[in-house]
């Protein structure tokens, strides 16, 4: 019988933000043996890759949407201008 583990992963943003699943070392390809002789940080390495499983994450690049319609081709630079007075008066107002 393989040795369970109750994993877990809670962002503390609510009381409803905690994933939690059950696995056990045959889940994870890893004998009861091998398990007793892995460090601390390598057990700890696989049961975050069990945690993070569920878990959304990423990054993205923020761009400026004030001159996201510079990039639009075939504008002329009237066109471009008459667009920036209107981003600059909506930002008086």
């Amino acid at each position: 019988m393989s040795r369970k583990f109750k994993v877990w992963l809670d962002s503390g943003a609510n009381n409803q933000s905690k994933y939690e699943t059950k696995t056990d070392l045959d889940n994870l390809g890893i004998s009861s043996e091998a398990w007793d002789k892995m460090s601390e940080k390598e057990k700890d390495e696989a049961m975050r890759e069990i945690a993070f499983e569920a878990s959304d994450w990423g990054y993205s690049e923020e761009k400026d949407e004030e001159k996201d319609f510079e990039a639009i081709p075939n504008l002329t630079e009237g066109v471009k201008s008459l667009m920036q007075n209107i981003i600059d008066t909506v930002k008086e107002i």
